[in-house]
């Protein structure tokens, strides 16, 4: 990534280094995939973590936090917690048997030069005589994964970006908590279009964050710290950029600059002279970002990946599902991002215009796509009522919802308090066997931070039930179970063979006869073997009947016989 000219080479004065520095904390288990704690078992032994680091992030210095619980231990026993940094030993701590659960906190010195992976390793080292009943490997010490962490003091480095280089600038390395602004024309101008465009570049830009969650914004002016997206046409854009950015865009631009307000930032802008010019623009960054030159800016209308249609990549999926289901939609992202069970695929449905409706529609699509690992063509983000055959979420605040088909929903029996926000599933009063939904608060800016809020991992992985209400400040979310259950998809043969009989107790009474008689019938007869020629009996005893016990001895003692001759010859 290219960074200006001595972005880290340059003593800051001390006033600008405190303006700058941020300091954000980061638990241990976002590093190690596991919130389960981590063993360190025997009496020399140790872990070691991988910490990625953006090449944006300028690191000045930090403190690591160990939470640390010991198994019990003879009275004369100690043990030494050693912490490294890079291999470089920044804690060293005697802990006495009788202290079994504690904390040590190291601090370690920042680097001046980038560093792609820091690596941080806890060991154990244990004294004492091994003594009857004390085994090596019963020295255990595990760490707390969630209760540990990082704290980090940076700052972001000046840029001077590439387009090459944009996966390096949207990258779940990025120590803080990551937003992106879409900035587009005034909210009375954004039309069906600019809503696809946000929708592409949201899903794009979350799948380049990994596991992390992507914050967006909607805006229709420069911010400062902060990355932009600009989408629109040249005319549309004009008195919102500079007139020396604005003066650059050709047919179907795609160009990338330090942000006119904030060096550390950039802004993306991804515009044309018409609307087909940006739909290849926008095209161009969501599918095949990998074609981008280590240039500035480009204009790709001739590029044969982004033009003609959109790429599809609905899956077609004949599942038979019963709905609602939460934990289906955060694990599995159905509706929405995967399959398109009954037809159709899923539209993000914004019930009003304006900025924190768009983003938080933009976010949930971001989520999905996420869940998905891939873009979702299927999802759309739409500003008019879905299909009657397409699963849908409706998107907005109270206010704007339609009251008709309001009451046939959970929401008429539940509904958001101040400051809390509703998310329920339900079967689409529109058509029988598709999916709506609903996610809204008492006003846009509470819903743009409360699905900001959901789309973090805590909450999404916790998501059941059909309805769910939460708050800020870290309370419990309230699980609810209100909407009826409905199928989605066509049910195989064997469930609507089972329904038929659990339909009719006399059929299934018959059957399950007609199944006994058969099994006694089975029973009854004879048993039959490969060797039945050597028990055919005579002409004489030709009409009786031979028992199958006396039958089985018969051929027990002739093959005992054949097995006597055959001993005597060798």
């Amino acid at each position: 990534m290219s960074l200006a000219p001595g972005s880290f080479a340059e003593t800051p004065r001390l006033a600008d280094l405190l303006e700058e520095t941020v300091r954000h904390r980061r638990s241990l288990s976002e590093f190690v995939g596991t919130t389960a704690p981590l063993a360190i078992e025997g009496s020399q032994s140790g872990i070691e973590i991988e910490i990625p680091f953006s090449p944006r992030i300028e690191v000045l210095g930090g403190e690591v936090e160990i939470l640390h619980d010991h198994a019990a231990r003879p009275a004369d026993w100690s043990s030494q917690l050693g912490i490294s940094w890079d291999d470089r030993v920044i804690s060293s701590s005697t802990i006495q048997a009788e202290d079994r659960r504690g904390k040590v906190d190291a601090a370690f010195a920042g680097t001046a030069e980038p560093v792609s992976v820091h690596r941080l390793k806890v060991e154990s080292r244990e004294t004492g005589q091994f003594g009857e009943g004390v085994e090596p490997g019963s020295l255990l010490t595990q760490i707390d994964a969630v209760g540990s962490g990082i704290s980090i003091d940076y700052r972001l480095r000046p840029l001077r970006p590439l387009l090459d280089e944009l996966r390096d600038l949207i990258d779940e390395r990025y120590w803080g908590d990551y937003s992106l602004s879409i900035l587009t024309a005034p909210l009375y101008s954004v039309e069906q279009t600019h809503l696809t465009w946000g929708n592409l570049v949201s899903q794009r830009a979350a799948i380049w964050m990994g596991r992390r969650p992507l914050k967006i914004m909607h805006q229709d002016s420069l911010a400062a710290s902060l990355d932009q997206v600009a989408i629109g046409t040249r005319a549309e854009l004009i008195g919102i950029l500079p007139k020396s950015i604005c003066d650059q865009i050709t047919t179907s631009f795609v160009g990338i600059y330090p942000h006119p307000s904030d060096d550390r930032h950039f802004l993306l802008v991804l515009s044309g002279t018409e609307s087909e010019g940006v739909e290849r623009a926008v095209r161009a960054f969501a599918f095949s970002p990998e074609e981008f030159p280590g240039m500035a800016r480009v204009d790709v209308t001739g590029w044969p990946s982004v033009n003609g249609d959109l790429p599809k990549k609905e899956k077609a999926d004949s599942r038979w599902v019963i709905l609602p289901d939460l934990e289906r939609w955060q694990r599995e992202g159905f509706p929405g991002a995967t399959g398109v069970v009954g037809g159709g695929g899923c539209d993000l449905w914004i019930t009003a215009r304006d900025s924190g409706t768009l983003a938080s529609a933009w976010m949930i699509s971001g989520r999905l796509a996420q869940v998905e690992g891939d873009l979702v063509p299927s999802l759309n983000v739409t500003d008019h009522l879905p299909e009657a055959r397409r699963h849908w979420f409706a998107i907005g605040p109270v206010s704007s919802l339609d009251p008709e088909w309001l009451e046939k929903t959970p929401l008429a029996q539940a509904k958001p308090v101040e400051g809390e926000a509703l998310l329920c599933q339900f079967e689409s009063p529109m058509k029988k066997g598709f999916a709506g939904g609903i996610v809204t608060a008492a006003d846009s800016l509470i819903l743009s931070e409360r699905v900001s809020d959901l789309i973090q991992p805590n909450l999404w992985k916790s998501l059941r039930g059909d309805t769910v209400l939460w708050s800020a400040g870290g309370a419990a979310p309230r699980f609810q179970k209100l909407a009826a259950s409905f199928e989605v998809g066509e049910p195989g043969l064997l469930t609507i063979a089972w329904r038929w009989i659990s339909a009719l107790p006399w059929l299934s009474l018959a059957f399950s006869s007609l199944g006994a008689l058969i099994v006694l019938w089975l029973l009854r007869q004879p048993m039959t073997s490969g060797r039945d020629w050597d028990l055919v009996p005579a002409k004489k005893n030709a009409n009786r009947k031979v028992s199958r016990s006396r039958r089985l001895k018969e051929v027990a003692r002739r093959e005992a016989r054949l097995f006597d001759t055959a001993h005597r010859g060798g």
